[in-house]
């Protein structure tokens, strides 16, 4: 069973500047606490980026200085000679103070290496960060768009991440595609009536995100009315995907962790269970005064999501069927109605509306018919 919510302390904001526009102190003082990495041979041209930052890569590019402890996550893209970017590819990584991540291109395999093992050249770097030699070749972490990072990711434990992350450790816009056997014993593969391979997603390359049921759940031995009352109600649902946490909060954790995936990372597949998680959250009535620490918490982390998400982004895939507008519509309306809603959640829940109804201009109005849950009858 998942424990109460609770959040860890993965990042002092505190410790970090807002913005690139600090002081010779602050920035040596940064380059002495923070981390660097270092990823040698990266063609030039190369869309690469940590966080919500992108570099533009020229040929003195060694990689990034003064990164914060805590989550981050790296991404890139090769680019042809026509100009054309090929599919993103982006890896977590928790950084500790002071630390030296150095990784290498590989031109064969367009990708960054998992190991690296030149011991004499990762002495020379460790030598050129102390001199100062190599300073003018890293580009300065962005300090401006820190806080919005963290608001997007401090819900990401590293057990949490361990188990969401792909095998292979990379999260890639392209799923891996392989041939598909009957079964782990017969290696025979599979063909369609036109007897072409019937493929699969690669085991290793796939994200490993909690399992979510297509419609909501309810208790065995439930008569109709029971059946109708948890089909509108998804609080036994979300229970149920809870207590395959280790905390509640994880569930943030999740929601964040597919946010990312698909806003920077641009895989589909976490868009979708994005959707998915945050149906099953909005849609839980009952649960919203039960779980009072974890939706004032929820509020918060979909404030940051929907602040860094571009209006276009919304325009192409959210309005095509609307179905934000209709999540947070039941959302507001479970707060309002619940008369055992806790005072402090009722009052975010109403500014967040509306912070969201002027950012977008969307209406929350009174549910229309068509949008109503279907009941069984008894």
């Amino acid at each position: 069973m998942a424990k109460s919510s609770s959040k860890e302390s993965k990042s002092d904001v505190s410790r970090y500047p807002t913005s690139n526009d600090f002081d010779q102190k602050t920035a040596k003082r940064l380059l002495s606490e923070c981390s660097t990495l270092i990823i040698e041979e990266i063609p030039v041209g190369t869309q690469f980026g940590i966080d919500l930052n992108i570099y533009n890569i020229g040929d003195k590019f060694l990689g990034v200085k003064m990164i914060g402890s805590g989550l981050h996550l790296i991404h890139y893209s090769s680019v042809s000679r026509d100009g054309s970017v090929g599919p993103r590819t982006a890896f977590f990584k928790y950084f500790k103070d002071k630390e030296l991540v150095v990784k290498k291109w590989n031109k064969f395999n367009e990708d960054i290496d998992e190991e690296y093992n030149d011991l004499q050249q990762l002495q020379r770097l460790k030598d050129s960060l102390i001199d100062g030699s190599i300073d003018r070749y890293l580009g300065a972490y962005q300090f401006d768009t820190y806080n919005g990072w963290v608001g997007l990711t401090d819900y990401i434990t590293e057990s949490l991440l361990n188990r969401l992350n792909p095998k292979c450790g990379k999260i890639k816009s392209v799923t891996e595609l392989i041939p598909l056997s009957f079964n782990s014993f017969n290696k025979e593969i599979k063909k369609d009536s036109e007897g072409l391979p019937v493929m699969e997603a690669e085991p290793n390359s796939v994200i490993n995100f909690t399992s979510v049921p297509n419609r909501f759940l309810y208790p065995l031995n439930s008569n109709p009315s029971e059946i109708s009352y948890h089909s509108i109600d998804a609080s036994f649902t979300l229970e149920t995907i809870l207590s395959k946490y280790e905390q509640s909060s994880d569930i943030l954790g999740e929601l964040q962790f597919a946010f990312v995936c698909f806003l920077i990372g641009h895989v589909y597949d976490a868009f979708e269970h994005w959707k998915s998680l945050l149906k099953i959250v909005c849609m839980s009535e009952n649960a919203i005064a039960k779980y009072t620490d974890l939706y004032l918490n929820f509020v918060r982390v979909l404030y940051f999501q929907l602040k860094q998400t571009p209006h276009d982004f919304f325009a192409d895939i959210v309005e095509n069927d609307n179905f934000l507008v209709i999540y947070l519509r039941r959302f507001f309306s479970n707060i309002k109605s619940n008369p055992n809603i806790n005072e402090t959640l009722r009052k975010r829940g109403q500014r967040f509306q509306e912070n969201v109804t002027n950012k977008f201009k969307w209406d929350f109005s009174d549910e229309p018919e068509d949008e109503a849950p279907t009941v069984v009858s008894d």
